[in-house]
């Protein structure tokens, strides 16, 4: 291993361990980091996020290992090319994905998961800080660690606490071997992930999704969340 690398690798373990010194379990609070972000501050935030996005995705430490993306951990991917992509009505180029894991289903293993891109910014951030909490002894736990391990996170334990939100509406299978450039972000960088929009929606507006999403929850009996994604 080069030198710099290996400098720069012991540089990251100190850091972790001095943001796990930072914060104890009862002070990490992801909506409060979330909502209290410094790129709140800039013109254009979600720059801000794609810069970082595009900073992290070169380093290969972020790269999922392997097809299948593991259980309670957040990811972004390329999705250009699905499989019924000419009969499917719209889909999203670019998916930020809360994994559920691997399924096996009749046309072999698909990677399931809630992609965030499709509820508005607000919505999204609720139902990402409240899965943490839902799970939050696990995932603080794992804060900073240089390994973090799986979260059993369930789809049958989401549905009643988050429906109101319009959850079925962002649920999703993904082909693992139609999935480019997998980039698997640590659970403290949550906060800055939540705010990296999608490069690119396949045959529908941001606006023309945002009315899908209202339609849903809607017509599930959840008149009040009519959330505008374009300044929320």
């Amino acid at each position: 291993m080069p030198i710099s690398k290996s400098i720069t690798q012991a540089a990251k373990k100190l850091q972790n361990k001095m943001q796990k010194l930072k914060y104890s379990w009862k002070t990490y609070d992801l909506w409060d980091l979330i909502h209290k972000h410094p790129w709140l501050k800039e013109t254009n935030p979600y720059k801000k996020a794609r810069d970082w996005y595009i900073k992290i995705s070169r380093d290969e430490m972020h790269h999922l290992r392997g097809q299948f993306m593991v259980p309670g951990k957040l990811y972004i991917f390329n999705y250009d090319t699905p499989k019924y992509q000419d009969v499917l009505p719209w889909f999203d180029t670019q998916p930020l994905v809360l994994s559920l894991g691997p399924i096996k289903t009749k046309e072999g293993i698909r990677n399931l998961g809630l992609n965030m891109h499709l509820l508005p910014p607000t919505i999204r951030r609720i139902v990402l800080v409240k899965i943490f909490e839902m799970n939050k002894s696990i995932y603080k736990d794992q804060l900073f660690n240089e390994v973090q391990k799986q979260v059993p996170v369930k789809w049958q334990e989401l549905v009643k606490p988050l429906e109101k939100y319009g959850i079925a509406f962002c649920i999703r299978m993904y082909i693992p071997e139609l999935q480019r450039n997998i980039v698997e972000f640590k659970y403290e960088e949550w906060k800055d992930a939540i705010y990296i929009e999608s490069k690119g929606l396949n045959k529908i507006t941001f606006e023309e999704l945002r009315i899908e999403w209202a339609n849903f929850v809607h017509k599930s009996g959840n008149k009040a969340l009519k959330t505008n994604w374009a300044t929320s």
